[in-house]
């Protein structure tokens, strides 16, 4: 049923348009926001040791994700 029309997210992200992108990130950003990192490796982690974090930005991403497609 959904031959040749399934994109992993990755993909699906790195296809949006600029102005889509920027909507992405601001909204990743307001979430993140009140992290101190220095790299992604520190904000991968600290993200990954945060199980709240992990689950606000999941939500934030399966209800943007639909709304783009």
């Amino acid at each position: 049923m959904t031959r040749g029309q399934f994109k992993v997210v990755p993909q699906i992200l790195m296809e949006l348009p600029p102005a889509k992108k920027q909507k992405l990130i601001e909204e990743a950003t307001s979430i993140i926001s009140n992290l101190k990192w220095t790299d992604a490796v520190q904000l991968i982690d600290q993200v990954m040791r945060d199980q709240a974090m992990r689950q606000k930005l999941l939500a934030m991403l399966t209800t943007y994700i639909p709304m783009i497609l």
